[in-house]
């Protein structure tokens, strides 16, 4: 995720929706004192992460008693990180900020992010199970919270929310909203290539297709997704 002080922006980065590609264009428009969380170890490209550690005092209180009894301190325990939910970015930057700056995210249709995620959670398997065999286990595996990261309390807090289907058009209407209205920057296609080239409707069974549908009923009802 990215806190721009310099054009007073906030992108939250939600999951197996291009946002990676996103970050990495954004990052390349932030000054020295933006916020830019690292990308994962997973991830194929540098970001130039900056300024996302917090001050101990500033720490969420789990990762003050992880240093208390010697154990690993993470970003996720100690500062900001990259799929950090809005409530918690709102607690660090103080709700006058939060309120203040622009913030945007990127959503995607849930049925098609699904099939993405499957493709990305067994690319290392040695033969992939069978899409609705693999929806059928357990739902902590598989669950993409998204929802919960430019929402706080159930309401999305993110002042426009970028369609994937859209994507270009939308990164620079969301660009044009921040007050950047210089030529785009270029959109890398980071984590591509993990997934088959086919109608991902294809994959879906009728129970697999309502089991999606009933994990992800929020953001099919705010944003009007169909199958």
């Amino acid at each position: 995720m990215i806190v721009s002080h310099r054009h007073k922006f906030i992108f939250f980065k939600t999951k197996k929706a291009a946002t990676t590609s996103i970050e990495i264009a954004l990052s390349s428009l932030c000054g020295p004192d933006d916020i830019i969380t690292p990308i994962t170890e997973e991830d194929l490209r540098d970001n130039n992460a900056q300024n996302f550690r917090l001050p101990f005092r500033d720490w969420p209180m789990e990762g003050k008693l992880r240093r208390l009894i010697g154990a690993r301190v993470t970003e996720r325990r100690s500062g900001y990180y990259h799929h950090i939910p809005a409530a918690l970015v709102r607690r660090y930057l103080g709700a006058a900020l939060f309120d203040a700056y622009f913030k945007f995210t990127i959503e995607r249709n849930p049925w098609d992010r699904q099939v993405s995620h499957y493709f990305w959670q067994t690319r290392k398997d040695a033969t992939r199970p069978d899409f609705a065999a693999y929806i059928a286990r357990p739902r902590k595996e598989k669950i993409i919270d998204n929802f919960d990261i430019y929402s706080i309390d159930g309401d999305i807090r993110a002042d426009f929310v970028m369609r994937y289907e859209n994507l270009e058009a939308d990164f620079g209407e969301a660009l044009a909203r921040a007050g950047l209205t210089s030529t785009p920057p270029h959109l890398p296609r980071a984590k591509a290539g993990f997934r088959q080239d086919r109608d991902y409707r294809d994959l879906y069974d009728n129970a697999s297709r309502e089991t999606v549908a009933s994990w992800y009923e929020r953001e099919i009802r705010a944003f009007g997704y169909e199958f």
